[in-house]
């Protein structure tokens, strides 16, 4: 049984705004792309200083090795001086550990080590889903006369619900691509970069 999230019902306007979101949500999310290249250069600085905040200071460069235990093959990581700056932002993302990890609950690899690429992409996805939610609000209120701004958080969380989460946007837009660090490092220009070219840009 389909649960809602307080007892509050669906309003004449949420409708209004859920019956237009499911009929246009190709031109939402191409309009929400065109929000992705109008705040680039926004974007960029935002990474440029999430990464400077990752290096200062200058983290722990870790290695992994096998530990020979025969019932689990997760290693473990050592510590191995400092992080190179003179690596890209790429390389940097896909190849450093945090030194922290995760449960992964499948069988013989207990666990699994955080790089910096997975720490940078829980910024990334809430940098994608906060430009994709503003620019449907937008879209809804330029084009349907709906003031979105009207419902409450909850109001509006329904309306999220109601018209799937927004994933058939969130697939067909940007915003999709920055649940990965990499594709948003990439997409701000930033991936060849090396480190210390990062730190002398903030």
């Amino acid at each position: 049984m389909n649960m809602k999230s307080h007892e509050a019902p669906v309003t004449e306007s949420m409708q209004q705004c859920i019956d237009y979101i499911k009929q246009n949500e190709d031109e939402i999310a191409e309009y929400v792309n065109s929000l992705f290249l109008a705040q680039k250069d926004v974007i960029r600085e935002q990474l440029l200083e999430s990464l400077a905040a990752m290096l200062n200071p200058i983290p722990t460069h870790y290695e992994w090795r096998s530990n020979d235990c025969p019932y689990d093959y997760s290693g473990e990581l050592y510590e191995d001086g400092k992080v190179s700056l003179e690596q890209t932002v790429s390389e940097f993302l896909e190849s450093e550990y945090t030194g922290a990890s995760r449960a992964t609950y499948v069988s013989h690899y207990g666990l699994s080590y955080n790089t910096y690429g997975d720490s940078l992409s829980d910024d990334t996805l809430e940098i994608g889903c906060s430009i994709m939610t503003d620019g449907i609000k937008d879209f809804v209120q330029r084009n349907a006369g709906i003031p979105c701004e009207r419902f409450s958080r909850e109001e509006f969380f329904d309306i999220k619900t109601e018209c799937n989460e927004f994933d058939p946007i969130y697939d067909e837009c940007r915003a999709s691509d920055f649940f990965w660090a990499t594709a948003a490092v990439e997409f701000a220009g930033i991936d060849k970069m090396t480190l210390k070219e990062v730190l002398a840009a903030v």
